[in-house]
């Protein structure tokens, strides 16, 4: 299985000056929980989630009017391509302990992002049980090593 065939394609992006809140307003009407952010070319430089904007607002005592996304983003976001083998996409989610990787063509141009949703909603539709059972241990892995605890925000702050 490759990655176009599970990935997310209508993707709405923001450039770094847009608000918090018109971020928060997209994943509002479109039910998800990440925009990636791209530069004055197109390609993404950056994602943000809405747990990045929950705690910029409780973190700066503002609401999400007064700070722009790119103060909160990540920078860097990690791609894939669309030809890639899903199994490819899971280990590179688990190594670098992301939910999501932005799908990006040949010249770096955003076509789309996958997530861990994604891959578990293809993986319980394949109907082989045999083949799902297999599937869903790689979903399963690469979630235990997203989620494996590291560092509190209090302890990296005091590195």
């Amino acid at each position: 299985m490759r990655v176009h065939e599970v990935m997310t394609g209508d993707v709405a992006v923001l450039p770094p000056g847009a608000s918090a809140s018109e971020a928060a307003r997209i994943m509002w009407e479109r039910d998800c929980g990440v925009v990636p952010i791209v530069g004055p070319e197109g390609q993404p430089i950056g994602i943000v989630t809405d747990r990045d904007l929950c705690m910029a607002s409780y973190t700066r005592g503002q609401n999400l009017h007064a700070f722009t996304v790119g103060t909160v983003m990540s920078r860097g976001p990690i791609t894939c391509r669309p030809s890639e083998s899903v199994h490819d996409a899971e280990a590179r989610m688990a190594s670098a302990k992301v939910r999501r990787l932005l799908v990006v063509d040949d010249r770096g141009f955003l076509v789309g992002l996958v997530s861990l949703g994604d891959l578990a909603r293809a993986r319980s539709a394949t109907g082989v049980r045999r083949a799902a059972e297999h599937l869903f241990a790689g979903v399963a892995t690469t979630l235990a090593a997203i989620s494996a605890p590291g560092p509190s925000a209090s302890a990296r702050a005091a590195e």
